[in-house]
């Protein structure tokens, strides 16, 4: 057995309460021994503990010894702990948290020359010391565990930057009422930060959608700003009625909630799409407004937020993963979209179908304003990192 394998540990704990006391609490008991000698955690806290984060991470590498930290804020977070020796039942405890003080941590001994933290900056040009450089020449393709703080102000751009330098990425952005900052060992809101892993890990990783194409991709032909006008020269609300298969503006309002624009990513197939939201429909003039500013030539197709096409495409994605693997993985992040959850699953359903199908294994996750894959901010999806 190499070095490397004997020295992965991974242990999670997840728990909640009326305050962030209790929730610590709650978390700590089910994260049971920490790895000795473990040198890396991963925390997310419900949007509810903003203000007692200082406290939540002092606890942390206090009660841990863990002395670095990354993760963020979310609507609602998630966990999966391995089964304590006294359960009799042998099976682990997946839960998910909305609305009240909850904490989902993972508590990691890596190999030290494994990982690399991304402090906060403002570019990506500036994450990157002369050391780290030599570090990413050696470890390449590296994974990147990225949290970001949606109101960056040139988010794309730094994820495809970042990327670009680094290798692939997951994760996603940080999502609260109120701040929404993000963990490297400081605080802060308004940036990007994380944590590099080499891929001499062994790391897996893959994306589930929740938003099923209702009709075909079809080329801008006619765009002004984020207004689609004219799709392959046909008028941009007439191509949705064709989609809808309607032309009855009482069919469209029936499903306005659900309606989402798709941009296929270049090169793919239906499969691999980026889903934003649509931002209006001009009724007199046929536009259709999207949160997003295409170029004429790009592609785009209409699509459905489905709870049945949630759930297969979920599915499918963990039976890949499932082929792939020789046993459960080691450890594991979760990143799902806050628009998912309860909006289209059962109370912890995600969570549950992901230890069916892959088995008990320490897991943290969070629900995000937008998910992080490879060079690109997704919606509406679930995206996955294994530590196999």
């Amino acid at each position: 057995m190499s070095d490397l394998a004997t020295t992965l540990a991974i242990a999670a704990g997840h728990g909640a309460g009326a305050d962030w006391r209790e929730a610590m609490a709650s978390t700590l008991q089910r994260l049971g021994a920490v790895p000795s000698g473990a040198n890396l955690g991963v925390v997310y806290a419900s949007d509810s503990l903003v203000q007692d984060l200082g406290a939540v991470i002092a606890t942390l590498r206090q009660e841990t010894g863990i002395a670095h930290w990354v993760g963020c804020v979310g609507m609602g977070v998630m966990g999966l702990s391995l089964p304590a020796p006294s359960d009799a039942t042998g099976e682990g405890d997946a839960d998910e948290y909305f609305a009240i003080p909850a904490l989902s941590v993972l508590a990691m001994r890596l190999p030290e020359d494994t990982f690399r933290l991304i402090p906060a900056q403002p570019d990506a040009d500036a994450y990157f010391s002369a050391e780290d450089d030599d570090w990413l020449a050696g470890s390449r393709p590296a994974v990147g565990l990225i949290h970001a703080d949606p109101h960056h102000q040139h988010l794309g751009e730094l994820i495809g930057d970042l990327a670009e330098h680094a290798g692939y990425l997951v994760g996603g952005l940080s999502s609260a009422q109120g701040a929404m900052p993000v963990i490297a060992d400081d605080i802060e809101v308004g940036v990007a930060s994380g944590v590099l892993f080499s891929a001499g890990l062994g790391i897996a990783t893959s994306l589930s959608q929740g938003c099923r194409p209702i009709g075909p991709a079809r080329a801008v032909t006619r765009v002004h700003e984020n207004m689609l006008i004219e799709l392959e020269g046909e008028g941009a609300l007439a191509c949705l009625y064709d989609d809808l298969g309607s032309d009855k503006v009482e069919d469209l309002k029936a499903v306005a909630n659900s309606l989402h624009a798709a941009f296929p990513v270049p090169g793919s197939d239906k499969a691999d799409y980026t889903v934003r939201n649509l931002t209006g429909i001009d009724l007199a003039q046929g536009i259709v407004g999207v949160a997003a500013q295409p170029d004429p030539g790009d592609r785009v197709m209409f699509c459905l937020r489905d709870m049945n096409a949630a759930r297969h495409d979920l599915e499918h994605m963990l039976a890949g993963l499932a082929s792939r693997l020789s046993g459960p993985p080691k450890g594991g992040i979760y990143v799902s979209c806050l628009a998912r959850g309860p909006n289209l699953f059962e109370h912890r359903e995600e969570v549950t179908m992901i230890r069916k199908m892959l088995g008990d294994f320490p897991l943290a996750g969070f629900y995000a304003n937008g998910e992080i894959a490879n060079n690109r901010i997704y919606g509406y999806t679930g995206v996955l990192m294994l530590f196999t």
